[in-house]
């Protein structure tokens, strides 16, 4: 399947989108975690990026340029192969408490790279700008 059969033809979720965007070239690189940008926050929303990794035959190539436009998707893509894994074994199972407790380790350190600060533990906020 093409990148462009895919986006309207695939399953598409926010994160496998942002990936597509990076890939495509249409994202500007500026963009902020988010409703229209973002990870992948659940074992369901990884499922639709590794159906975009497999059925597009991305490389580990287009996964490092997702991570050079979006410096906050870096520890997802450099994890690639452990979620992988951790998917192909838990999915058939029909949970992955494996995979989704590291998918949240993995978020946390992507908002701290898009400028969030834990506040408490399940509470972020953005940081101030400074003038």
């Amino acid at each position: 399947m093409t990148l462009d059969e895919w986006i309207v033809n695939g399953e598409v979720g926010v994160s496998s989108k942002t990936m597509w965007s990076a890939i495509k070239g249409v994202a500007k690189g500026n963009e902020q975690m988010g409703w229209n940008f973002d990870t992948p926050s659940d074992p369901d929303d990884f499922r639709r990026c590794y159906l975009f990794y497999k059925q597009c035959n991305l490389t580990k190539e287009d996964l490092q340029t997702v991570a050079k436009v979006f410096k906050w998707y870096k520890p997802f893509m450099d994890a690639w192969d452990e979620m992988v894994k951790l998917y192909e074994e838990e999915s058939p199972k029909r949970s992955c408490p494996k995979l989704y407790a590291r998918m949240k380790e993995l978020n946390n350190e992507a908002r701290t790279l898009d400028g969030w600060v834990q506040k408490s533990p399940n509470w972020w906020e953005r940081k101030k700008a400074t003038a």
